[in-house]
C-alpha cells in the first residue's frame, strides 16, 4: 500500500509541475515576440516543446519503455463520426441556451481580423492541447483511477482553464461556454481512453473548433446559411445517432476503482480547481 501511493504521489506531484510549466514558461518568450504577428507561432510552439519535454520526463522518471507516451496514431473514422455527434448536440444546446454567445465572442476572439490567421491558430490550438491534455494529463492519471475519475478531474480542469473569458463574453455566457468545454471533455476523454489515438482526438476536437468558427461566422454576416449549416450537421448527426449514444452510454463505468483513498480524491480535486488557483496569479 505504501508503495502504492508513494507512486500515486509522485505522478501526482508531476502533474501539478507539468500544469505549472504549460502555464508560466511561456512567459519566458522573448518580448521582441510579444508584438510579432508571428506571436501565436511562437507561444504554441514553445507549448508544444514544454509538452514534448514534459511527455519525456515522465518517461525517465517512472523509467518505462520508449513508447511515446502510450500514443498512438490510429484511424478509426466511427469515433470521429461519434465524436461529431456529440460536438453537435453540445453546440446546438449552448447556441439555444445562450443566443447571444454568438456574436459576443465574434468580436472578442479575433475572428473579424485575418481569417486566415485565425484559423492557424485554432489548428496549433487543437494540437497542443490534445498533445497535453491526452499525451500528459491522461496518460498519467488513467493509469490510477477508472474512466470516471479521471474524465469528471481533466474535464474539470479543462473547462476551468477556460474561465479568463469571464470579463470578455460575459458571466453568463462565460458559464455555458464552461459546461459546453466540460461535456466536450468527456467525449475527447473517452475515445482517447478507448483508442490510445491521440490524432483521432484532435481530429474531432479540431473539427469541432473549425464548425462552431464556421456556424459562429454565418450567424453573425450569413445568417440565412446559417440553417444549411444546422440541417447539414443535424443530418450527418442523426445517420450516426444512436450507435454514438450507444458507444458513450457504455463506455463510461460507475465503478471508482480499486484502492481509491481519500487523499486521492484530493489530488483529484486540487488537479480539478487549479486553473482557478492559477487564474488569481
Amino acid at each position: 500500500m505504501k508503495t502504492h501511493m508513494q507512486d500515486r504521489l509522485l505522478d501526482f506531484t508531476f502533474i501539478v509541475f507539468a500544469i505549472l510549466c504549460y502555464k508560466y514558461l511561456v512567459l519566458f518568450i522573448p518580448s521582441k515576440f510579444l508584438n510579432s504577428v508571428y506571436y501565436y507561432l511562437y507561444y504554441y510552439g514553445a507549448l508544444m516543446g514544454i509538452t514534448f519535454l514534459l511527455i519525456l520526463l515522465h518517461i525517465l522518471l517512472r523509467k518505462e519503455k520508449l513508447s511515446f507516451h502510450d500514443i498512438h496514431f490510429k484511424f478509426k473514422p466511427e469515433y470521429i463520426a461519434y465524436g461529431l455527434v456529440f460536438m453537435f448536440i453540445i453546440s446546438l444546446l449552448g447556441r439555444i441556451v445562450a443566443p447571444n454567445f454568438d456574436s459576443s465572442f465574434y468580436y472578442v476572439s479575433g475572428i473579424t481580423g485575418n481569417i486566415f490567421q485565425y484559423i492557424v491558430i485554432v489548428i496549433l490550438a487543437a494540437f497542443v492541447e490534445e498533445l497535453f491534455y491526452r499525451g500528459v494529463l491522461q496518460s498519467v492519471v488513467q493509469k490510477h483511477y477508472s474512466i470516471l475519475l479521471t474524465a469528471i478531474a481533466l474535464s474539470l480542469h479543462f473547462s476551468l482553464s477556460h474561465f479568463s473569458w469571464y470579463y470578455m463574453i460575459g458571466a453568463y455566457n462565460n458559464i455555458v461556454q464552461i459546461a459546453s468545454i466540460f461535456l466536450a471533455s468527456l467525449v475527447l476523454i473517452l475515445i482517447y481512453y478507448q483508442t490510445k489515438s491521440i490524432f483521432l482526438t484532435f481530429i474531432v476536437h479540431l473539427s469541432s473548433n473549425l464548425l462552431n468558427f464556421l456556424q459562429i461566422y454565418l450567424h453573425v454576416n450569413y445568417v440565412s446559411y446559417e440553417w444549411i449549416f444546422w440541417f447539414v450537421w443535424a443530418l450527418f448527426s442523426a445517420f450516426f445517432m444512436k450507435k454514438a449514444l450507444s458507444w458513450f452510454k457504455n463506455g463510461f463505468s460507475f465503478s471508482l476503482g480499486k484502492n481509491v483513498m481519500l487523499v486521492d480524491y484530493l489530488y483529484l480535486a486540487i488537479i480539478s480547481l487549479l486553473p482557478i488557483v492559477l487564474y488569481a496569479f
